[in-house]
């Protein structure tokens, strides 16, 4: 399954960390009532910052247990493990000494706790540590915006995008702000989690949410649809992209692609050409397929145009002058002879290059301009005096004007190609044939 590249992993995301410093201000005034101090959060509504302040009285114990836990900090920075030591067995065995429907384990020790596995890289396991302990938190104050936020971030670093999904989501819809990166957090870890239907459901939640939405979101949403094979969602966002986005041109191309599907043929034509027309293709394949739809379709004049607006990209890793004979034939395949010719000789003018005089030899020879392809013909035979097919195109446009010592003269070169000798055999022979019907 082709992955969105929305998120980054570890470090893209950064914990919202109670500052040692912070910490430590808090514990020299904590009481039965206290504030914890978060990076990132600010609760100015009163009624927000009393209903946040619920259960979250420190007893004693638990304030002992913190106070150590940061002089040890303190005192050894890299001790980690040490100072984790006060909280973990606070943690193990908790203090009753709390009033009924009170929690004896703070928000700010599942905080701190947290932290402290999550900062040390080098214990065993610090991450699957610390996303315990923020689980655990959260559950005990399942409306922390702080906790949410970094229990959902750290089940995302681990990979686990089932569990970090609807938790991005959550914290969308508790924060104040509402910042909708969260939601495609969400959509992205559903998706990288390979859960199409409620990836494509946020999508559709960031969609609503704002006034014009980002072209990726509809982008994504696109490619979901894509993945389910459900071809009216995929249409119903592609036109929803192009009434927000008509000067992108991958959405023309999904357009095209789509009335593919459906062997729309002159509907891919024409949205692969508002797509040329919006932005000029940057890829080989691009102008190729609007080509070979207008040649299909029988638009050959336009195939020839295209042709030449793509020429640099179309010769990209092969002969250029391949792609000047595929223009002067497109405009030959639309009754513009002259065009073609006159095209081609632009060309030679510069550089006469035996392919382009074959080319055109061979598009006067079709348009019934004997006489200027026998011309052209010997210009090929001068180059290259074993040009056998020069020979053979020069016989047959002399046939055609009754030509026949001409004819014959070509005939006669051939007889000295092993792959030719055939072919001008018959020729002579039907040309003896000729001489004896004349002579009767």
């Amino acid at each position: 399954m082709k992955k969105i590249s929305t998120m980054k992993k570890r470090p893209f995301f950064k914990l919202f960390a109670v500052t040692a410093l912070s910490m430590a201000v808090c514990l020299v005034s904590l009481g039965s009532s206290t504030s914890v101090l978060a990076a990132g959060i600010s609760k100015t509504d009163e009624d927000k910052e009393k209903s946040a302040n619920e259960g979250r009285r420190i007893s004693p114990e638990a304030q002992a247990a913190l106070v150590e836990a940061q002089r040890r900090r303190e005192t050894d920075p890299d001790d980690l493990a040490a100072a984790r030591q006060p909280l973990i067995e606070f943690v193990a065995a908790p203090s009753a000494a709390m009033t009924e429907g009170e929690n004896p384990i703070p928000l700010v020790m599942y905080q701190m706790l947290a932290q402290l596995w999550y900062q040390d890289t080098d214990a065993k396991d610090n991450m699957q540590e610390a996303l315990k302990i923020f689980k655990a938190g959260h559950e005990a104050y399942p409306e922390d915006e702080m906790l949410l936020r970094n229990y959902a971030v750290s089940a995302y670093e681990l990979e686990q995008f089932a569990v970090a999904a609807p938790l991005f989501e959550r914290y969308y819809d508790l924060s104040e702000t509402h910042e909708v990166k969260f939601l495609s957090y969400a959509a992205a870890a559903f998706y990288i989690g390979e859960n199409l239907k409620e990836s494509k459901r946020v999508y559709i939640r960031m969609i609503d949410a704002v006034e014009i939405p980002e072209s990726t979101w509809l982008e994504q949403i696109i490619s979901i649809c894509m993945e389910q094979e459900d071809q009216p969602e995929v249409d119903k966002y592609i036109k929803m992209a192009l009434e927000f986005y008509p000067m992108e041109r991958k959405y023309w191309n999904l357009m095209a692609n789509s009335f593919l599907t459906k062997e729309d043929y002159r509907g891919a034509t024409s949205a692969y050409e508002i797509a040329a027309f919006v932005e000029s293709p940057d890829k080989k394949g691009q102008w190729k397929n609007l080509i070979e739809l207008y040649n299909y379709v029988g638009l050959p004049l336009r195939s020839a145009k295209s042709i030449q607006k793509g020429l640099n990209l179309l010769a990209e890793g092969g002969q250029p002058e391949d792609q000047h004979i595929l223009v002067a034939e497109a405009y030959a395949r639309g009754a513009r002879v002259d065009r073609a010719i006159s095209y081609l000789d632009g060309i030679l003018a510069k550089n006469k290059n035996f392919k382009l005089l074959m080319a055109k030899g061979k598009i006067l020879y079709e348009g019934r301009r004997n006489k200027e392809a026998i011309a052209v013909f010997d210009e090929c035979i001068e180059k290259n005096a074993k040009a056998w097919d020069a020979y053979r195109m020069k016989a047959f446009a002399a046939w055609d004007l009754k030509e026949w010592e001409v004819a014959k003269e070509a005939f006669d070169s051939m007889l000295n190609s092993k792959d030719y000798r055939l072919m001008a055999q018959d020729g002579i022979a039907m040309l003896e044939d000729l001489d004896k019907a004349k002579a009767e």
